[in-house]
């Protein structure tokens, strides 16, 4: 059952928590900028504490990342593997995919061009592999 909570909304973001098929889906709608840090934040570290062990960052409705998102992106992948978490990008708009894969992040953190994939590359039960 895909069962949907909004964690955070605005007039620029929105923050939806999903789960579909076991798995954590975190679906951003709207540019993920300075003015995001702390909602984007406050939804990630919501998760981990209801013992989320892998997360997928859902990007298709995000037209604009900054520097500052690219920047949460890599932070909260960093922390959550160190954890023994996982965490994936799925289906990312194409100008965020270039500026992912621009600023390298797509070497550090898996992102599939469509949220089957994503959903898919998380094996539940199995421990993270990247």
């Amino acid at each position: 059952m895909d069962t949907e909570i909004v964690l955070h909304e605005d007039d620029n973001l929105r923050i939806v928590k999903r789960l579909v098929l076991g798995r954590f889906v975190l679906s951003f709608h709207g540019p993920i900028t300075f003015q995001a840090r702390r909602p984007f934040q406050e939804s990630v570290t919501k998760l981990r504490a209801e013992g989320c062990r892998s997360l997928i960052l859902h990007l298709t409705e995000v037209p604009f990342v900054d520097s500052v998102a690219l920047a949460l992106i890599t932070i909260t992948w960093r922390t959550w593997t160190e954890a023994g978490l996982m965490v994936v990008i799925a289906q990312p708009s194409p100008y965020v995919k270039e500026l992912l894969t621009l600023a390298n992040i797509t070497k550090l953190v898996s992102s599939f061009d469509s949220l089957q994939e994503a959903i898919s590359s998380i094996k539940l039960g199995d421990p993270p592999t990247k």
